[in-house]
């Protein structure tokens, strides 16, 4: 199966990239094995990585952001 390189695929690898980067820095940070996390520290690491998933969301929404996102369509598609 070939993926199309599409806005879409963009963003949701993005998301996932971004997602998993801080989540793997936050576990990095705690020292301890993966097992080991308490109920608070898995709270800290999830909400770590949705708070840097806003700046996809941010980014989608940036007009000046070429890659993907509002800032990607062609002038004549852009609804004002």
């Amino acid at each position: 199966m070939k993926f199309v390189d599409t806005k879409y695929y963009k963003v949701g690898r993005t998301l996932i990239k971004t997602f998993l980067s801080t989540v793997l820095g936050q576990l990095i940070v705690f020292g301890s094995g993966i097992f080991n996390l308490s109920a608070s520290e898995w709270k800290t690491v999830a909400a770590a990585g949705a708070a840097a998933v806003i700046l996809t969301a941010y980014n989608s929404l940036n007009p000046n952001y070429t890659d993907y996102g509002i800032g990607s369509l062609p002038k004549d598609e852009v609804v004002e």
